[in-house]
Protein backbone atom coordinates (compact mmCIF):
# COMPACT_ATOMS: atom_id res chain seq x y z
CA UNK A 1 0.00 0.00 0.00
CA UNK A 2 1.33 3.48 -1.11
CA UNK A 3 1.36 6.46 0.78
CA UNK A 4 1.88 10.18 -0.17
CA UNK A 5 3.95 12.91 1.55
CA UNK A 6 2.16 16.15 0.96
CA UNK A 7 3.39 19.61 2.16
CA UNK A 8 -0.46 21.03 3.48
CA UNK A 9 -2.13 21.49 6.11
CA UNK A 10 -3.69 17.77 6.03
CA UNK A 11 -1.96 14.52 6.08
CA UNK A 12 -2.96 11.58 4.33
CA UNK A 13 -2.80 8.37 5.69
CA UNK A 14 -5.02 5.26 6.53
CA UNK A 15 -6.19 5.49 10.32
CA UNK A 16 -7.46 8.74 12.10
CA UNK A 17 -8.85 7.85 15.91
CA UNK A 18 -10.93 10.65 17.10
CA UNK A 19 -12.33 10.93 20.68
CA UNK A 20 -14.06 13.66 21.84
CA UNK A 21 -12.60 16.10 19.60
CA UNK A 22 -9.12 15.05 20.71
CA UNK A 23 -7.20 12.91 17.23
CA UNK A 24 -5.44 10.30 18.18
CA UNK A 25 -3.56 9.36 15.54
CA UNK A 26 -3.73 10.76 11.69
CA UNK A 27 -1.87 9.64 8.48
CA UNK A 28 1.69 7.94 8.89
CA UNK A 29 3.66 8.68 11.80
CA UNK A 30 6.39 6.92 12.19
CA UNK A 31 9.27 6.20 9.65
CA UNK A 32 12.65 5.20 9.86
CA UNK A 33 15.58 7.66 8.88
CA UNK A 34 18.07 5.15 7.62
CA UNK A 35 18.58 6.42 3.84
CA UNK A 36 19.66 9.42 2.65
CA UNK A 37 17.05 10.00 0.47
CA UNK A 38 14.84 10.16 3.16
CA UNK A 39 16.99 12.85 5.17
CA UNK A 40 16.65 14.42 1.66
CA UNK A 41 12.53 14.11 1.31
CA UNK A 42 12.52 15.82 4.81
CA UNK A 43 14.70 18.65 4.23
CA UNK A 44 12.76 18.89 0.63
CA UNK A 45 9.36 19.24 1.69
CA UNK A 46 10.20 21.45 4.66
CA UNK A 47 9.50 18.83 7.61
CA UNK A 48 12.38 18.76 9.17
CA UNK A 49 11.60 21.27 12.28
CA UNK A 50 8.69 18.91 12.65
CA UNK A 51 10.62 15.89 12.91
CA UNK A 52 9.77 13.78 16.36
CA UNK A 53 11.87 11.41 18.31
CA UNK A 54 10.72 7.96 19.82
CA UNK A 55 10.65 7.98 24.01
CA UNK A 56 13.76 5.94 24.63
CA UNK A 57 11.77 3.29 26.63
CA UNK A 58 11.19 1.33 24.17
CA UNK A 59 7.25 1.09 24.49
CA UNK A 60 4.88 1.08 21.24
CA UNK A 61 1.40 0.80 21.26
CA UNK A 62 -1.49 0.29 18.53
CA UNK A 63 -5.00 0.80 19.02
CA UNK A 64 -7.17 -2.01 19.37
CA UNK A 65 -10.54 -1.67 19.41
CA UNK A 66 -10.13 2.17 19.73
CA UNK A 67 -7.85 1.73 22.86
CA UNK A 68 -4.30 1.90 22.90
CA UNK A 69 -2.57 -1.58 23.58
CA UNK A 70 0.63 -2.03 24.59
CA UNK A 71 2.91 -4.57 22.35
CA UNK A 72 4.47 -7.18 23.88
CA UNK A 73 8.51 -6.37 23.73
CA UNK A 74 9.94 -9.81 23.01
CA UNK A 75 8.25 -13.12 21.03
CA UNK A 76 8.03 -14.80 24.85
CA UNK A 77 5.99 -11.87 26.06
CA UNK A 78 3.88 -11.85 23.37
CA UNK A 79 3.11 -15.61 23.79
CA UNK A 80 2.29 -15.35 27.29
CA UNK A 81 0.24 -11.99 27.13
CA UNK A 82 -3.70 -12.23 25.85
CA UNK A 83 -2.18 -9.60 22.93
CA UNK A 84 -3.13 -12.05 20.32
CA UNK A 85 -5.95 -14.77 20.49
CA UNK A 86 -5.20 -18.57 22.20
CA UNK A 87 -5.59 -19.48 18.12
CA UNK A 88 -3.29 -16.96 16.36
CA UNK A 89 -0.92 -17.89 19.16
CA UNK A 90 -0.84 -21.58 18.17
CA UNK A 91 -0.11 -20.58 14.58
CA UNK A 92 2.42 -18.65 15.22
CA UNK A 93 4.29 -21.28 17.41
CA UNK A 94 3.37 -24.12 14.63
CA UNK A 95 3.97 -22.45 12.09
CA UNK A 96 7.62 -23.73 12.21
CA UNK A 97 6.53 -27.18 11.84
CA UNK A 98 3.78 -26.67 9.11
CA UNK A 99 6.17 -25.20 6.58
CA UNK A 100 5.48 -28.60 4.64
CA UNK A 101 1.47 -27.92 4.44
CA UNK A 102 0.93 -27.55 0.67
CA UNK A 103 -1.07 -24.29 1.36
CA UNK A 104 2.02 -22.81 3.07
CA UNK A 105 5.32 -24.04 0.58
CA UNK A 106 3.05 -22.82 -2.29
CA UNK A 107 5.61 -20.61 -4.16
CA UNK A 108 4.11 -17.34 -3.92
CA UNK A 109 3.11 -14.34 -6.35
CA UNK A 110 6.16 -12.64 -7.45
CA UNK A 111 4.21 -9.55 -6.86
CA UNK A 112 2.69 -10.72 -2.74
CA UNK A 113 2.36 -7.88 -0.37
CA UNK A 114 3.71 -8.23 3.16
CA UNK A 115 0.59 -8.44 4.53
CA UNK A 116 -0.02 -11.53 2.44
CA UNK A 117 2.88 -13.31 2.62
CA UNK A 118 2.27 -12.68 6.70
CA UNK A 119 -1.60 -13.53 6.43
CA UNK A 120 -0.64 -16.70 4.79
CA UNK A 121 2.10 -17.83 7.03
CA UNK A 122 0.61 -16.44 10.20
CA UNK A 123 -2.96 -15.77 9.79
CA UNK A 124 -4.94 -12.41 9.54
CA UNK A 125 -4.98 -11.71 13.02
CA UNK A 126 -1.08 -11.16 13.47
CA UNK A 127 -1.41 -8.70 10.09
CA UNK A 128 -3.94 -6.94 11.60
CA UNK A 129 -2.20 -6.07 15.08
CA UNK A 130 1.16 -6.86 14.29
CA UNK A 131 2.68 -6.41 10.86
CA UNK A 132 0.13 -4.14 9.52
CA UNK A 133 0.69 -1.13 12.21
CA UNK A 134 4.58 -1.85 11.46
CA UNK A 135 4.42 -1.66 7.53
CA UNK A 136 1.91 1.28 7.84
CA UNK A 137 3.49 2.99 10.51
CA UNK A 138 0.84 3.75 12.34
CA UNK A 139 1.92 3.15 16.20
CA UNK A 140 1.80 5.46 18.60
CA UNK A 141 5.54 6.07 20.46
Amino acid sequence: MSRCLKQTGELEGRYKVSQDGLTWDEGANTMTESEGDFTFLLDSLGLREKQQFPLSQNKRYIARNGTPVLIPSNPIDLIKSNFLSTGANLQLLLEPLLWKNKKLTKVSDSHESVSGFFQRHFGKEVVDYLIDPFCCWNLWW
